[in-house]
């Protein structure tokens, strides 16, 4: 919760930064649609989960700053990614463990209501499945909205090799 002000000066740097190693690893981020109202009040960016980058084109792509949920902090400890997640605003949470699910909740509750946005996948899991558009997704999105009384941004991500596309929905 510390720092939402500090990190949505620091957006447009890190969005660069991801940019920036988004052309390196010759990788294209095309957003078909946006259909986003661009409030004032704080949003949740509710995103399919496609793989590996799309954490990273999510980011760039919603163009504004917002805290990211991450379900395995073990694969970012002491790496590059984690220091840019860390400085993005990242919630890390045990996936498995349904107390530390309530907590994760409440710390975005509290993001929420001091003005941040929230990015989450609530798949919970990548969708790697070609039949299967989206997973059954859980409700932690809808709850925080409720409570908040903030908008929910749907986003699709399809990937195929290094090309990532976005349509980003009408908010609810």
């Amino acid at each position: 919760i510390k720092g939402i002000k500090t990190r949505k000066k620091l957006y447009k740097f890190l969005s660069l930064l991801l940019k920036i190693n988004r052309m390196i690893q010759k990788q294209q981020l095309i957003i078909l649609n946006d259909q986003s109202n661009n409030t004032d009040k704080p949003k949740i960016y509710a995103v399919t989960h496609v793989g590996r980058y799309d954490i990273e084109m999510a980011i760039e792509g919603v163009k504004e700053s917002a805290f990211f949920l991450m379900g395995d902090p073990g694969s970012v400890y002491k790496s590059f990614d984690g220091v840019l997640l860390k400085a993005n605003g990242t919630i890390f949470f045990d996936t498995d463990h349904k107390n530390d699910r309530n907590i994760c909740k409440e710390n975005c509750i509290k993001v929420l209501e001091n003005g941040g946005n929230i990015l989450m996948f609530p798949e919970g899991a990548w969708n790697i499945t070609e039949n299967e558009i989206v997973m059954q997704l859980y409700d932690g999105a809808v709850e925080m909205a409720i409570k908040t009384g903030t908008d929910i941004v749907p986003i699709a991500i399809e990937k195929k090799k290094k090309k990532y596309c976005m349509n980003i929905g009408e908010n609810i």
